[in-house]
């Protein structure tokens, strides 16, 4: 089968993956964003939690955000889990950095 038209056009798959990976660009552009936005938050609750002197470690606060996130999505807990451990790491590290 080919990817080309009878006029040597591309095809409507082609095109529709590429409409789909831009927009994928976009959204990937925006997480980044957001994630950049929360590593500073993050490094801001660093500084009262340290002039507080308070842990870093809330793992209340860990398990109220998740608990939080499976209840508004509709992906797969695992998937939540796997993202956040890594978001909860880093934003420890920024907060130890704070």
């Amino acid at each position: 089968m080919s990817l080309l038209g009878l006029n040597g056009e591309t095809s409507l798959l082609t095109m529709s993956i590429g409409h789909y990976r831009t927009e994928i660009d976009s959204i990937d552009r925006r997480i980044i964003a957001l994630v950049e936005q929360r590593m500073k938050c993050s490094q801001q609750i660093g500084v009262i939690k340290a002039m507080k002197r308070m842990p870093i470690e809330h793992t209340d606060r860990e398990d109220s955000i998740l608990a939080s996130l499976y209840s508004c999505s509709t992906l797969d807990k695992n998937m939540i889990d796997a993202l956040y451990k890594l978001i909860f790491t880093f934003s420890k590290r920024y907060q130890d950095t704070g």
